[in-house]
Formats: C-alpha cells, sequence, structure tokens
C-alpha cells in the first residue's frame, strides 16, 4: 500500500501521502500516535478510506502528536486539504480518523467544510488544564508548549453529518461524557470495548463496512452495524437504556427499508 501512495511536499512535523482516486470524493484520514515515539505514526485505513481505491484520499501523520497544537500544524493541514481538493476538483470533503487522528477530524470539520466525520474513540482534550484527571499520552502531552485547541467545541453545521464512536471503559467514558450533543451528532458508545475498539472491529471484519457507511452518509446503515457491534447511543448510554445487539432479521430488514441506499 504504502509503495502506491504518492508522497506530498510537507514541512516537519507533518507527512503525507495522497492517493487519486476516481469518484468526486476525498477521504482526508489523520492518524493516531501510532506504537514507536522515534518514529511518523503510520497512515491507515486506506482501502476504507478509498474503498478499494475509488475515492480520493489524503494522509496525514504528525510526528509530534500535537493534538493539532502543534506550532503551524492546524494551518499546513487547512492548506494542504484546501490544495488537494482543487487539485482533484472536488468540494465533497470527509474526515476519519481514530484516537487523536478522531480529536483533529472533529477540530478540523468546519475548518475545511467537511461533509461528514468519523472519529473513533477520540479525545475531548488532552491539555491538563482541562483534563486533569487524563494520565495517557503524557510524554507527548508535556511537549505541547500552547494549547490553541484546547478541547473539542462541537456544535451542528448545517449539511454536514458527524459519527463519533467510543467504547466504554472508564478512560473512553472520562472523554466520551465531555462531548456535548445536538441533533443530528450520531455518537455511540460499544458496550465492553475500550480504545482498542478500531482494531477489534477490524479483526471481526465491520470496520471497512462501519467507515463506508459514513463517509457515505448513512445513518441508518451506520446504526444498523454499530448495533450488531453492542452499540448504544450514546444518550441511551447515559441514561441506562442498554439495548441488545440486535441480530434478528426482521429487526434488520426493517432497518433496511428505511436506509438510504
Amino acid at each position: 500500500m504504502k509503495q502506491e501512495l504518492e508522497i506530498i511536499q510537507a514541512k516537519e512535523p507533518l507527512r503525507m501521502a495522497c492517493w487519486r482516486g476516481t469518484s468526486d470524493k476525498l477521504v482526508v484520514v489523520l492518524s493516531g500516535v501510532g506504537q514507536n515515539p522515534d518514529e511518523y505514526p503510520p497512515f491507515e485505513f486506506f482501502k476504507s478510506a478509498t474503498e478499494d481505491q475509488k475515492n480520493h484520499a489524503l494522509f496525514i501523520s504528525d510526528k509530534s502528536r500535537s493534538w493539532l497544537n502543534g506550532d503551524g500544524v492546524s494551518a499546513q493541514i487547512i492548506d494542504r486539504i484546501g490544495a488537494f481538493a482543487k487539485e482533484v476538483g472536488t468540494s465533497d470533503i470527509h474526515l476519519l480518523g481514530n484516537s487523536m487522528g478522531g480529536t483533529m477530524a472533529l477540530l478540523l470539520k468546519d475548518l475545511v467544510g467537511a461533509k461528514t466525520v468519523l472519529a473513533i474513540v477520540p479525545q475531548y482534550s488532552v491539555s491538563p488544564d482541562v483534563m486533569p484527571e487524563e494520565k495517557r499520552w503524557r510524554k507527548y502531552r508535556k511537549n505541547i508548549k500552547t494549547y490553541d485547541f484546547p478541547e473539542v467545541r462541537l456544535r451542528r453545521t448545517e449539511g454536514q453529518t458527524v459519527f463519533i464512536v467510543h467504547g466504554d471503559t472508564p478512560g473512553e467514558l472520562l472523554h466520551a461524557q465531555k462531548f456535548s450533543q445536538f441533533h443530528g451528532l450520531r455518537h455511540y458508545i460499544v458496550q465492553d470495548q475500550g480504545h482498542n475498539l478500531s482494531r477489534k472491529l477490524k479483526r471481526k471484519q465491520q470496520l471497512s463496512d462501519i467507515i463506508s457507511a459514513a463517509i457515505n452518509g448513512r445513518p441508518y446503515r451506520f446504526r444498523r452495524l454499530m448495533r450488531r457491534n453492542g452499540a448504544v447511543f450514546r444518550q441511551d448510554f447515559d441514561s441506562g437504556h442498554l439495548v441488545q445487539p440486535s441480530s434478528s432479521n426482521a429487526a434488520d430488514a426493517l432497518v433496511s427499508a428505511v436506509t438510504p441506499k
């Protein structure tokens, strides 16, 4: 996959690559922190984002792990998204990210005019002033000098659909329950899952379908897929109204009947 991507010139601490597809969609994939702190986080979700090489895609990796707060990071990303969208002749922009990448996607959604956003296990904030109880990623957080984006302040944007998925472990709920809610936000909590949710969904061969439902703006199909994997609406989770995953043919047929194609 990496050999097929076209590396784009970028200034430190960013690394970028693109894929030129045939559809009108441009899917921007923002990497998480990765495993090796001495290397760039790897590009992620190639097959899912391009929908088997059909969509244009832009892959962005931040070696500084700044959650968009590094010097010049946000401006460089915004400029590059705009330039690549113009180059491939589209304004149909979609954002996708896991963990840190999910946070960045949510922060960028209105800055680049995204049509859809999918954030998997994003952080509400990594600022010690906002989230002093968050103890993960301290080796990266201590290098952030200024928080231009101290927290994710979500708001509804006309014509935009936002999908957020979290697990239900204490570390995940610490962030999940701080996100504001509004009409049109699809925020799901997956029961008995933690921060490695995307890896679990990939192993179950569910991740590509979930990503496809999000970037194609199909909320009913997204709901059906999430329920199959033990997810409930955030509102239901908060109120204690947990729903068993739906696996019956009748339930699937009912949802399919009202799902936009």
